[in-house]
């Protein structure tokens, strides 16, 4: 009849807490990395020889209850197509498996330059948005002194309206 949120919240914890064996790519897939989303389940994928191709991530992938989320810079594993210069996503890799990934099975030096290359942009934006906040004294004095510097800036610019 009614099923409570608290047990369907243990299924999936459960579900997620199992430890998943590595899904290591067949003789025609091989590793790459996301370089960039185009839209509509497409993206620029650098693949494991080095080559920067156009992929599609499957409906598999896409639709139901095992929906994945690809983002810039994941490591995936990918099919080349036989008639085209194409490649499609068969799996992603989450951040704590492609990092073992990378320290346990031999990938590419091409691909873990890109994927650490992202991480590293990453740290290097957070520095950048560092703030230096100052103290300030809005006592009534300087209130008032605000207000008057902001009555001579809108004369100030009456004037200059008035001139063009």
């Amino acid at each position: 009849m009614y099923q409570s949120n608290l047990a369907a919240a243990k299924k999936r914890t459960n579900s997620k807490s199992r430890k998943k064996d590595f899904i290591l790519p067949d003789e025609d897939q091989q590793y790459a990395v996301v370089k960039a989303l185009l839209g509509n389940g497409r993206l620029n994928a650098l693949c494991q020889d080095g080559v920067e191709r156009l992929g599609k991530i499957r409906g598999s992938m896409r639709h139901g209850p095992n929906k994945t989320i690809v983002n810039k810079n994941d490591l995936i594993i990918v099919s080349a197509r036989d008639f085209e210069n194409k490649v499609d996503v068969l799996h992603k890799y989450t951040h704590e498996e492609a990092s073992s990934m990378f320290r346990i099975y031999h990938i590419p030096d091409a691909l873990k330059k890109a994927y650490n290359s992202s991480i590293g942009d990453l740290d290097a934006d957070d520095t950048n948005n560092q703030f230096e906040f100052i103290e300030v004294d809005d006592g009534p004095q300087n209130v008032h002194r605000n207000r008057s510097k902001l009555d001579e800036l809108d004369d100030i610019d009456a004037l200059d309206i008035e001139t063009i």
